[in-house]
């Protein structure tokens, strides 16, 4: 019954065969109306619709019973309705009642508030088979009939001219030099090249200076002086300050003075200096929106006909290769687009040479040994190479740069897939591959315009198998796409003939009545005009002009006679219309739920390209700030969209800023108050952000918002689309390319919509759009969703190969299967890693003052680095182990983690995985970039005040290297080679992990201390505090401890204690210590690093020191004394307790023998001699013990006070 349409009118056919059949066939009781029955053959048809074969006819028989009955009880109900109502004749309404009582949606599109008199026409003949059709008269509209329901004759205002003309000062217009009549191009040429001739300076005016040398006259050039009028002056500054400033419609009227002014030749000099200055300056500056508007303001001067720009080529042409030629034009090349300012420039030197390459004959061969030179200098980087390139291309001869580029093609080729395949930075690896892609657009255009076929192998050994091979795939496709545009043109031909003649029929009996009609639409388009112009004095005005008022109401029938026109295709010449642009009513409402701010910045994206394209009418608005209750229902109009951009929290949940709003629209659909079709002429689209890692869960919030709304008949704009974090499973290798995919495809939905309203006559075929069913949740609800959002994706980026394929009944065509093998295997070839760091987390990252190495390591300067090269005292490494804090390099070989602690200092800007499927860089690379980050930040130190030179000095020569970072650097498949790289320069290892990776423990090589973070003692309490991604996250938590009590050398279970969250459960702690046996065990209170919306901690879930002490004796007393606390650090709030064993002679020995470590590991690495924990001990200062005056702070180091003391008052 969830086809009620489909099947009512399968039961209208079948109830008129009923009624068709003969008379002498039926029984006796022939008085009672005839029985509707559904036949087997169609519940068939509708079991394999929905792919159930083979139905048995029993079966049939019993559904056609139950159908046949539900049928006739919805028709008696809708027959109740019809004489409740007093009315004979049954409405689509009664229909609509009928369903609503039993809950089913009712029938789409086909309410009328009128009888709508239907006509009935047998079809015969061909394919028709003797069915009967339903249709509807059109009411037939005369022309002459609209033209006559106006009496008088349509009077149409006078014309008026606008001139033109320099400002005038009180009224009138000063006769000064720098107010002078406008001068031609030809004279302004002439002058150029000759100097300004005697009959010139006649014709303009200007003195003739004359020098008498016998007989011949000396042309002398008359002196202009410099000086500017005041009108001059202020024009010159408000069109620079408008061209540069943040106003884009008046940089637009700016720009467009430029181009079509033709009185500048005296603000030229002046124009050109301005462009070439803030070339120079702001290339220096790395400013790309500065460099962009000025070179749209050279394009408008080049485009102004009455200007002649030679005598100033030499400053602008230079300033033009600058943008086009440089190495670096913006502070992020990775991230932003400079690749479309250099195309912009090489199109401006192409406009140049256009322009004056006839009369300066030299000027081709320059630009061309400008772009010569920067392709074959070896210091050129490849945004340079992409620039000459472009720029030869842009100078539209085809011979030019098969003469010039072609020879040089084979070693750029070889240069660029050695980056490519190297370990390079990735902005040099992006130009690299811009550059590919232009050599082989431009050399397969070319080489496909020839009528010869070219060969594999001469473009191999031409241009190298890396670029040849390329070249010849796409030579293919641009001949295979240029033959199939050829064959639709031939077929389209005689279809467009046909419509030519069809159109031609229909507008011949009406040419004069139109041509009339277009008069009076042009003077309703020139009074339209004037009313825009006499806006700032008001409506009023329009008194002054006779016949005004009459013509601008008569508008009203203009347009809706244009509307019938149109409806009818009768042609209206353009020529005849005044078109008059107006913005766009188009409304958007953006919402967001964020918990980390993501879905916050792409909404604040969303509207800036709304805005873009026109739509002003946009709000960005925080769904906590958002009542549903109240502006839901009045978000329903035709002309509005709601767009939610929605991201799903721990365990499926909304984030709790959408929590409210999620709640109320998903019970709104359950709730028996509101009507089904609460949400009707709603229009929407969800946009989700989530994680497909979290397999169950993933944007199970935006799935379960989309749902709610298509039960409640809103209307779907863009489909659903879950942008997935997880860059492996991505479609679009990111999140940030998720979502420009969802939002290139909103766009063009909108277009769509635009074109369907403005052309309602020319709809395509609706494809049928996945709607959700008022069911519970479940797997097949889920897998519904899923398969969905495929389907989303296969229809946008569907190909000419996709095309062939389709599908019936879920039952693929065996002649079909061919393609669909090629499809995969092409698939997997060409599938490669992906990048771990997308460019928003890049952007993140560093931002947090993060030293990115690769594509998934980093390293940064811990706080107390830069304490200890104050000498303010270090860590409580330094204290427990004897580190030397300003000597300790933080990194990390992976960014990548398998859990969301809640008190992750790095707010969850890092990605998160459960397997390594990312693009791996080397050990090498890492290491020594690592080791250069970190000496380059400790060079930034030198000459800071307080800072110690003689620290400065040791910093330099790292000695200890933290593993700790951010991230699971066990996770990193070439971790146990990046160990070896440190020992091997005497540099101590720091390993700390998860315990969610017990193989990777097992075969890790001996670190110096291996720490693993014990967040919680239960599995409860830990999937509530680490929030891990492994659905066996438990079990592999205690196999990786059971894993940490197999090591030999020094072990550390790390306990972070958050105040309301994992201090209480003391036994289960102390049974995990028995599992794991670590030789030390770190307690410390969680570190709060400020508010942040991926956390709920605040300054209260920070324990004091006295509650730390209080836990760690507990848990001494329970771990029956095997265990004692033995120092402390009271700044970092950390407290140690070490195993008896380290208790030699009643001393302590927690200290590490660091260059005895180095000999045990080098000879364990050479001979395989095992060693333990206890063979490079080394003994514990006083200072550093439990109890000391000192609290564990280094006496030789210098404690730094607050003058102002920080308010804790939160705790």
């Amino acid at each position: 019954l969830n086809d009620v349409p489909f099947i009512l009118a399968k039961m209208n056919r079948i109830s008129n065969e009923t009624n068709s059949t003969d008379p002498s066939k039926k029984d006796d009781n022939s008085s009672q109306p005839a029985v509707i029955v559904a036949g087997n053959d169609s519940i068939k048809l509708m079991a394999e619709s929905i792919g159930i074969n083979n139905m048995s006819e029993e079966a049939c028989r019993e559904l056609a019973n139950d159908l046949t009955f539900a049928i006739k009880s919805i028709l008696l109900d809708a027959q109740k309705y019809c004489r409740k109502s007093r009315r004979k004749m049954l409405n689509p309404s009664d229909i609509d009642y009928a369903l609503k009582i039993r809950s089913f949606e009712p029938i789409y599109g086909f309410y009328s508030n009128d009888q709508i008199p239907f006509r009935c026409s047998t079809m015969t003949g061909g394919n028709g088979g003797g069915r009967c059709v339903f249709y509807v008269d059109d009411q037939m509209l005369d022309l002459n009939e609209v033209i006559s329901l106006n009496n008088s004759s349509i009077r149409l205002p006078n014309d008026f001219v606008i001139d033109a003309h320099w400002l005038a000062i009180e009224g009138v217009q000063p006769s000064v030099p720098e107010n002078p009549q406008l001068v031609s191009r030809d004279i302004q040429k002439q002058e150029a090249i000759e100097g300004a001739s005697v009959k010139s300076k006649e014709k303009i005016g200007l003195p003739i200076q004359k020098t008498n040398i016998g007989e011949n006259l000396v042309k002398l050039k008359n002196l202009v002086p410099h000086d500017l009028s005041m009108e001059q002056q202020f024009y010159f500054k408000e069109i620079t300050e408008a061209c540069v400033g943040a106003d884009e419609q008046k940089r637009t009227e700016a720009l467009n003075s430029l181009s079509i002014d033709p009185g500048l030749h005296q603000l030229l000099p002046r124009f050109i200096l301005f462009i070439t200055e803030g070339v120079r300056l702001n290339i220096v500056q790395l400013n790309m929106a500065i460099l962009i508007y000025l070179m749209r303001m050279a394009k408008a001067l080049i485009e102004n006909k009455s200007i002649y720009l030679e005598k100033y080529l030499h400053e602008l042409l230079p300033s033009i290769f600058s943008c086009l030629l440089s190495k670096q034009l913006c502070a992020r090349p990775d991230y932003d687009n400079h690749y479309a300012l250099r195309e912009f420039s090489a199109l401006l030197v192409g406009q140049v040479l256009k322009a004056y390459g006839s009369t300066l004959t030299f000027l081709q061969s320059r630009i061309i040994n400008v772009y010569v030179s920067a392709i074959k200098s070896e210091k050129s980087l490849f945004s340079t190479l992409f620039g000459a390139i472009v720029g030869l291309a842009e100078l539209g001869d085809d011979q030019i740069f098969e003469s010039v580029v072609l020879g040089m093609v084979k070693p750029i080729g070889e240069k660029i897939s050695q980056v490519l395949d190297g370990n390079i930075l990735p902005n040099e690896k992006l130009a690299a591959e811009r550059v590919k892609l232009e050599l082989i657009k431009i050399i397969s255009k070319i080489f496909a315009s020839k009528s010869t076929e070219i060969e594999s192998n001469y473009l191999n050994e031409k241009f190298g198998s890396f670029i040849g091979q390329l070249i010849f795939l796409e030579i293919n496709k641009t001949k295979n796409q240029s033959t199939k545009a050829k064959n639709q043109e031939i077929d389209k031909e005689p279809k467009r003939q046909a419509n030519e003649v069809n159109m031609s029929k229909s507008s011949s009996g009406q040419s004069e009545d139109c041509e009339k009609l277009l008069t009076a639409a042009s003077g309703i388009g020139l009074v339209m005009e004037l009313k825009s112009q006499l806006r700032g004095s008001g409506l009023n005005e329009l008194k002054l002009w006779p016949g005004v008022k009459i013509t601008f109401f008569s508008s009203v029938v203009i347009c809706m006679f244009v509307k019938w026109l149109r409806k009818r295709k009768i042609q209206i010449p353009r020529e005849n219309l005044i078109l008059v642009d107006t913005e766009s009513k188009l409304s958007i409402k953006i919402l967001y739920g964020s918990v980390t701010g993501k879905s916050k910045y792409f909404a604040e994206d969303f509207a800036k390209a709304c805005s873009a394209r026109g739509i002003t009418q946009t709000s960005v608005t925080n769904l906590k700030d958002y009542d549903p209750e109240d502006n839901l229902l009045n978000e329903i109009s035709p002309d509005n969209i709601l767009v939610i951009f929605v991201s799903t929290y721990t365990d499926g949940a909304a984030p709790e800023n959408a929590s409210w709003f999620y709640k109320f629209v998903t019970e709104m659909c359950h709730d028996f108050r509101y009507e089904k079709a609460s949400l009707k002429g709603l229009n929407y689209s969800v946009c989700g952000l989530g994680n497909s890692l979290y397999e169950d869960n993933f944007n199970k919030v935006a799935k379960e918002l989309d749902k709610a709304f298509s039960i409640l008949q809103a209307t779907r704009v863009a489909p659903l689309y879950c942008c997935d974090e997880n860059t492996i499973k991505s479609k679009h290798s990111s999140l940030e390319g998720d979502y420009d995919f969802w939002k290139n495809n909103f766009f063009e939905k909108v277009d769509h919509l635009k074109k369907e309203e403005q052309n309602p006559e020319e709809k395509p075929e609706e494809k049928p759009e996945t709607k959700y069913e008022d069911t519970s949740d479940g797997e097949d609800n889920q897998s519904q969703s899923d398969e969905y959002v495929s389907d989303v994706d296969d229809d946008l980026n569907n190909n000419e190969d996709s095309a062939k394929v389709k599908k019936s009944n879920g039952v693929l065509d065996m002649e079909d299967l061919g393609t669909v093998i090629k499809k995969v295997k092409e698939k997997k070839i060409s599938s490669e890693p992906k990048e771990m760091i997308t460019p928003l987390l890049r952007k993140s990252l560093e931002k947090q003052g993060y030293k990115l190495i690769g594509s998934h390591s980093g390293v940064k300067l811990c706080r107390w680095t830069k304490s200890m090269l104050r000498g303010r005292g270090g860590c409580y490494k330094h204290t427990f182990y004897g580190i030397e804090s300003h000597r300790c390099m933080e990194t990390t070989p992976s960014l990548a983690c398998a859990n969301k602690c809640v008190f992750c200092w790095r707010h969850h800007t890092n990605p998160v995985g459960t397997e390594w499927k990312w693009k791996m860089d080397d050990p090498e690379l890492i290491f020594e970039t690592a080791l250069k980050n970190q000496y380059s930040m400790i060079n930034e130190f030198k000459g800071v005040p307080g800072v110690k030179k003689e620290r400065i000095e040791e910093a330099l020569n790292v000695k200890h290297c933290a593993l700790s970072l951010v991230g699971e650097p066990i996770m990193y498949p070439e971790i146990n080679r990046f160990i070896d790289l440190l020992h091997s320069k005497k540099i101590s290892s720091f390993l700390v992990t998860n315990a969610q990776f017990p193989e990777a423990m097992r075969n890790l090589k001996p670190v110096t201390q291996l720490y693993v973070s014990v967040d919680a003692p239960t599995k409860e309490s830990l999937k509530r505090i680490d929030r891990p991604l492994f659905k066996d996250y438990w079990q592999r938590y205690l196999d990786s401890l059971r894993v940490l009590n197999e090591k030999r050398q020094r072990t550390v279970y790390r306990l972070t204690l958050v105040k309301g969250w994992n201090t209480e459960e003391i036994e289960q702690y102390a049974s995990l210590i028995s599992l794991g046996k670590p030789d030390f065990i770190e307690i410390k209170g969680v570190t709060y690093c400020g508010e942040s919306n991926a956390s709920t901690l605040t300054m209260q879930n920070v324990p004091w020191y006295n509650e730390i002490l209080g836990f760690v004796n507990q848990m001494q007393e329970k771990l029956a004394h095997e265990y004692e606390i033995t120092c402390e650090h009271q700044h970092s709030n950390c407290l140690l307790l070490s195993h008896k064993k380290f208790k030699i002679n009643n001393e302590w020995y927690t200290f590490i023998d660091y260059e005895k470590f180095h000999e045990l590991v080098k000879d364990y690495g050479e001979n395989g001699t095992q060693f333990t924990s206890l063979d490079y001990i080394a003994k514990t200062p006083s200072w550093a013990l439990f109890g000391s005056k000192e609290a564990g702070f280094d006496p030789v180091e210098e404690r730094h006070m607050r003058k102002k003391k920080k308010d804790i008052s939160g705790c």
